[in-house]
Formats: C-alpha cells, structure tokens, sequence
C-alpha cells in the first residue's frame, strides 16, 4: 500500500493523467482468476500519449459477506497463461 501512495503522489505532482479502456476479459475457474485486458493511455503536460496494452489480473472472495480482492497483479500485454501442473 505504501508503494502505491507513493506512485500517486509521483502522478499528481507530474500532474500525469491515466485512463484503461477494458476490451477483452476472461476466466480460468482453475485458478478462480479474472483477466481484463485492455489499453491504457498516459498524459502528461506538453507530451505525446503514451498507449500501452495492459492486462488486470483480479481474485475476488467474500468476508462479512463483502467482496475482497485477494489477489490484484498488472502487467503489460496479454494474460499470463497459468502453469501447467505437472502430475
């Protein structure tokens, strides 16, 4: 958590501005994982935008009958394909 306050803090005085456009998601009930996929696009002032293809992937559980995320890693490209498990 502390590196992401820091990596917002770096955004707002850069004055940085982000968005993701999601265009694909999937599942694998192997591993109960969410992919999205999608482009994310980076401004900042006086720069050309910076378009990257970005994929989010997500694990939800329930406490107190709540949805968590149990699980959150962003990387670029496609998704990751899990390992195959070796019986």
């Amino acid at each position: 958590m502390e590196v992401i306050g820091e990596q917002v803090d770096a955004i707002k005085r850069e004055r940085v501005s982000m968005h993701f456009s999601p265009s694909a998601l999937s599942y694998d009930p192997a591993t109960d994982t969410h992919f999205i996929t999608g482009n994310q696009v980076s401004i900042g002032p006086g720069a050309q935008p910076v378009r990257n293809q970005r994929t989010f992937e997500v694990r939800v559980g329930f406490r107190h009958y709540r949805p968590v995320i149990t699980h959150l890693d962003v990387y670029p490209g496609t998704p990751r394909q899990p390992e195959p498990s070796s019986s």
